[in-house]
């Protein structure tokens, strides 16, 4: 069971079980991929059955804690040991993790979307291997969650959900003003989570060119759905592309003699600037 009295014990666990694979990581390689690769059989067979039951296999828990101690291990590992054989279990880690995110994107799963979430900016932060998933934190926005317009009038009954021990919110959080409160504590995480994937390129000088696909994407959202979302998820987000924007155009100008690529990505030389930008100054205050 997890709680907000036992999850602290749980990463604890995580922690220490990291630290004693770290002692002798090729004999832990040997040991964690049959582990990953039955994690990745379940996932597989979740997608062929796209049954109820197949998909609790993979919605649970169990499963969960599994691939947020596999992105802490090699987090914690891979980053201190450049030549690590952990180094190859990245990639199909940051697929599973992936796949399961988006096996069920109904807003009832928004808690464990954004639980993994979390999991793979520390792998991608940690490991400094670039994982392209900007369209996948994008895709609560197309949840009638938040397109649809919900009362006004706050539930005696409606209470804040602790997404880091939540999975699967009940349906009475989603329909009436309860849906209301929900809507606005996915719009936040989802900012914040966009705001920390952004975070990790800001030295990047391609950060301009990574940036507006997604800009573009919550401006024109915006534009259709400013009416029905809320001011809260409207302010939130439209201050998010601003300061990207922002940023964008610091980068452009601190790039300027550089050699860089759009393609390459990860071979781009950073930005020599302590400060960071107007991203990180933002995030000060934001995060």
């Amino acid at each position: 069971m997890t709680s907000s009295r036992t999850l602290p014990h749980l990463n604890f666990l995580k922690a220490t079980l990291s630290e004693l694979f770290g002692t002798f990581d090729i004999i832990a390689s040997q040991h964690m991929f049959p582990y990953i690769r039955q994690v990745a059989i379940h996932l597989r067979n979740a997608i062929t059955a796209k049954s109820p039951e197949s998909q609790l296999v993979i919605y649970n828990w169990q499963y969960v804690h599994c691939l947020d101690f596999f992105s802490t291990m090699l987090g914690q590992l891979v980053v201190a040991k450049n030549d690590s054989p952990l180094h190859a279990l990245v990639f199909p880690v940051t697929q599973i993790i992936l796949g399961t995110i988006n096996l069920d994107p109904s807003s009832q799963y928004f808690p464990l979307r954004f639980y993994l979430t979390d999991s793979l900016l520390r792998l991608s932060q940690e490991t400094g291997v670039q994982v392209d998933f900007a369209q996948t934190l994008l895709q609560p926005l197309d949840s009638p969650l938040l397109t649809t317009a919900h009362p006004k009038k706050k539930s005696e009954k409606a209470v804040l959900i602790d997404f880091n021990v939540t999975l699967k919110v009940s349906s009475s959080d989603l329909p009436g003003s309860a849906a209301r409160i929900y809507r606005d504590q996915v719009a936040s995480r989802l900012e914040s989570s966009l705001t920390q994937y952004f975070n990790l390129y800001t030295l990047n000088p391609a950060f301009p060119e990574l940036a507006t696909p997604s800009v573009s994407a919550i401006r024109e959202w915006i534009e259709k759905n400013g009416d029905n979302c809320g001011s809260k998820v409207r302010r939130s987000l439209t201050g998010l592309v601003d300061k990207l924007e922002e940023h964008a155009r610091w980068v452009e100008e601190k790039r300027k003699g550089m050699e860089f690529s759009a393609e390459n990505f990860q071979s781009n030389r950073p930005i020599p600037d302590t400060e960071g930008g107007p991203l990180r100054e933002w995030m000060k205050s934001h995060i």
